[in-house]
C-alpha cells in the first residue's frame, strides 16, 4: 500500500498524477505537509526526473512520466490541505513527491497497526525511517545504531528510543550520471534545483534526526541537509529532537538533545543503516 500511494515511480500515483490537471484532488494517507522550514519540499519532482532520477533502483521497469504541464516547483501556499476528507488539492502543472516522508509515514502506521493487532513491541524499518512502538527486546528501550555514511560497516553513533521515530537522509547510494554527465543525486536544493553540494568539507553528506513519528523526523533531516547544523539545530533542540550530522571531511556535530538519546555502551545494537531519500 506504501509503495503503491507514495512510490514515484508509478505514473498512476495520485500524488505524482497531481501534474494531470487543475484541481484535482487526489486521496492522500496524511495531511502533513506543514513544515517548520522551506527546505523541505515535495514539489521538486519535476526536476529531479530531469537530472535523470525516473526509475526504479530495484525494478527499472518502474519509471515516472510527468505531464507535459509539470512545473519546477509550486509554492507550498498554493496547496490546500483538508484533514478532515484527508485530500489535497494541487494547482495545475504541480507534482508530488512523497518518496521520503511516505516512507516515514509507512514505518509511523505500520507500527501502530502492530501494536493494535497485539504486538507487545514493534520495529519498523523502511528505507532509513524508523519507528519504534512497545516493550523492547532489552531493558531500557530500543538500542538503534547509526551508521557510518563513510564506512557503513561500522557503527557511528548508537541511540536509545523509548516510543518515537529516527530518519537517517544522506545522498549516498543515490547517484548517477546527469544530462550534462556529471554525478548527480536525488537530494535537491528547493533554491536552486539543482543537487546539494557534497564535495566541500563542510557540506552535510548525512542527517539523523530523531522524533515523535519517523515522518516528522524525515522532514527536519531535509532541514538539516539544506540549511546546515548552525542554523537548524537551535530549532531541533527548543522541540527536544536529538540530531546528528555528518559532514564529508568524516567530521560531526550532535545537537544538546542528541546527548538525551545516546548510548555509549557497545551493546549490540538494531541497525539503521539504510540511508533514506
Amino acid at each position: 500500500m506504501a509503495r503503491s500511494t507514495c512510490a514515484i515511480w508509478r505514473d498512476a500515483t495520485s500524488l505524482g498524477s497531481s501534474s494531470a490537471g487543475a484541481g484535482s484532488s487526489p486521496r492522500v494517507t496524511s495531511a502533513a505537509s506543514t513544515t517548520p522550514t522551506e527546505p523541505f519540499d515535495p514539489t521538486l519532482l519535476a526536476p529531479l526526473v530531469g537530472l535523470g532520477y525516473d526509475m526504479s533502483w530495484d525494478n527499472p521497469r518502474n519509471t515516472t512520466s510527468l505531464a507535459a504541464n509539470a512545473h519546477a516547483r509550486t509554492p507550498l501556499d498554493r496547496i490546500e490541505l483538508n484533514p478532515a476528507a484527508n485530500t489535497v488539492r494541487a494547482p495545475s502543472g504541480c507534482s508530488l513527491d512523497a518518496g521520503g516522508i511516505g516512507k516515514g509515514l509507512a514505518a509511523d502506521l505500520t507500527a501502530i497497526a502492530l501494536i493494535e493487532a497485539g504486538a507487545k513491541g514493534a520495529l519498523v524499518s523502511i528505507g532509513g525511517d524508523l519507528r519504534v512502538r512497545g516493550a523492547a527486546p532489552q531493558d531500557g528501550g530500543w538500542l538503534i545504531g547509526v551508521a557510518d555514511p563513510i564506512d557503513d560497516t561500522i557503527e557511528a553513533a548508537q541511540v536509545t528510543l523509548l516510543d518515537g521515530g529516527l530518519a537517517t537522509s544522506g545522498p549516498g547510494g543515490h547517484a548517477w550520471v546527469g544530462p550534462e554527465q556529471t554525478l548527480v543525486h536525488h537530494l535537491l536544493d528547493p533554491t536552486t534545483q539543482q543537487p546539494l553540494p557534497v564535495s566541500f568539507p563542510g557540506s552535510v553528506i548525512e542527517a539523523t534526526v530523531i522524533a515523535g513519528t519517523a515522518a516528522w523526523a524525515e522532514v527536519w533531516t531535509k532541514a538539516i541537509l539544506v540549511n546546515g547544523p548552525t542554523a537548524t539545530f537551535p530549532l531541533l533542540d527548543d522541540l527536544d529532537l536529538g540530531a546528528r550530522a555528518v559532514f564529508a571531511d568524516g567530521t560531526f556535530a550532535t545537537s544538546s538533545a542528541w546527548h538525551n538519546y545516546e548510548r555509549s555502551s557497545a551493546a549490540t545494537a538494531i541497525s539503521s543503516n539504510e540511508c533514506s531519500a
